[in-house]
């Protein structure tokens, strides 16, 4: 089959709602990229090389997570005008505890695994399975990146700077 496209997951998708940081983003929402299995293995040793003096950590993951960016509905608290997520700079114009809530929430929803994953799956050998249920992904709840990335093996291709 040429020319047939294949599969494509959609990006991730944040909304908050009322509950999220006292309230104050309901009605924000972000799409971002997911993660790479090499980009996840990347991320394994970050903690360590922030130890070691080899890296900044929290500009390291700022940095991964603005790559990411593809669409928000937010507007530059200054002017009020749209601010395109792709643009240098832009993730400069959030608030620290949005960006800070926004990192939590990307990393739970980009390396967590839902307690429900694979339920509502049937499979008969031979065939291809299919799902039944959507398993959604949970924000709440789900381990932080480290414990997440515990039992990674370690990454021993290129460095991440």
């Amino acid at each position: 089959m040429s020319g047939a496209a294949g599969f494509r997951r959609a990006p991730l998708r944040v909304e908050f709602g009322p509950g999220d940081l006292d309230g104050s983003l309901d009605g924000f929402w972000v799409e971002m990229r997911r993660l790479s299995t090499r980009e996840l293995r990347e991320l394994k040793g970050i903690e360590e090389r922030a130890k070691a003096g080899e890296i900044d950590e929290v500009e390291f993951m700022v940095g991964k997570l603005a790559d990411g960016l593809i669409a928000w509905n937010w507007a530059d608290p200054a002017t009020g005008e749209p601010v395109d997520p792709r643009a240098p700079g832009a993730i400069d114009t959030l608030d620290s505890d949005i960006l800070m809530t926004l990192l939590d929430m990307w990393q739970a929803k980009a390396v967590g695994v839902p307690a429900d994953l694979g339920k509502g799956f049937e499979s008969t050998p031979g065939t291809p399975g299919r799902s039944t249920s959507p398993a959604p992904i949970p924000v709440t709840g789900t381990p932080g990146l480290s414990s997440a990335l515990a039992s990674l093996p370690t990454h021993s291709g290129p460095s991440a700077s």
